[in-house]
C-alpha cells in the first residue's frame, strides 16, 4: 500500500517496529506478562518512530494511485489451454 501511495513511510516503519511476528506466539506462551509489556513498549516506540520518520522524510503519497481494471470478467485460467500448459510445464513451475 506504500508503493501505491495509500500509506506513508512512517506507517511502514511503525508496523516494522511494533510487530513481533511469529515470535509473539512463543513469547505469549512462555512469558505472557513480559510479552504484554514488550508488545506495549514496542507499540509506543513504533508510534513515536513513525511520527519522527514522517517529519524527517516528508515524502508524502504523491500522485501514485491504484490502477483500476475495467474488465468485468477475468479469463485467467482458460479451460481449453490447461492440458497444453501441463504438457509444456517447466521444472521450476512444476516445483
Amino acid at each position: 500500500m506504500f508503493l501505491h501511495g495509500i500509506l506513508k513511510f512512517g506507517a511502514v516503519v511503525t508496523a516494522m517496529i511494533a510487530t513481533s511476528g511469529d515470535s509473539a506466539f512463543v513469547m505469549f506462551a512462555m512469558i505472557p506478562g513480559k510479552a504484554l509489556l514488550i508488545t506495549g513498549l514496542l507499540f509506543g516506540i513504533g508510534i513515536i518512530a513513525g511520527i519522527l520518520t514522517d517529519k524527517t522524510f516528508n515524502h508524502g503519497t504523491g500522485d501514485r494511485k491504484l490502477e483500476l481494471h475495467e474488465e468485468e470478467k477475468c479469463n485467467c485460467f482458460p479451460k481449453n489451454q490447461i492440458i497444453d500448459q501441463l504438457k509444456n510445464i517447466s521444472l521450476p513451475r512444476a516445483l
